[in-house]
């Protein structure tokens, strides 16, 4: 509890998902689709959610978090950014996929769609003001993105 109190995770409240498909699209033999949820209330998180073409329902799943760089797109190998460290994470997700696992590979904030002026700064130092952390901002939304996996039929809770 003390540690949810330090992250501000205590100072957050669920709303619903309101989970929406915004593209599918396949590489090879996963579909991937492009999803966005509400963490909070205004914030929606961007997300790839990989399935395999032939998966057994329900199946394991597996959220698949970034480094730094261009957020999920670096993972799917679709990062355009100068200087991105190409290769550094790329590509395990769709080997995941390929073994059968349901993955889910959201932005974190400061990074990808959730990037602001600032980057990670701006996120860190206004959340400080407000008493949340970044470190508390981003488990709480890995904690809703975990929600909203076992809201898929896919997924095996």
């Amino acid at each position: 509890m003390k540690l949810s109190e330090i992250l501000g995770i205590t100072s957050y409240s669920i709303h619903d998902l309101e989970p929406r498909s915004l593209a599918t699209f396949r590489m090879g033999e996963v579909i991937v689709e492009k999803v966005d949820y509400v963490v909070e209330r205004g914030l929606r998180v961007p997300a790839y959610l990989l399935i395999p073409e032939n998966v057994k329902k329900p199946t394991p799943a597996i959220i698949a978090l970034h480094g730094h760089g261009s957020g999920k797109d670096d993972l799917l190998g679709f990062s355009k950014r100068e200087g991105d460290r190409k290769g550094h994470s790329q590509g395990f997700v769709m080997k995941l996929a390929e073994r059968g696992f349901v993955v889910l590979a959201p932005d974190a904030r400061g990074f990808g769609e959730m990037a602001v002026e600032g980057g990670c700064w701006t996120h860190s130092v206004v959340g400080l003001l407000l008493g949340r952390p970044i470190a508390g901002m981003r488990l709480w939304d890995d904690m809703r993105s975990l929600d909203y996996l076992l809201s898929r039929e896919e997924v095996d809770a």
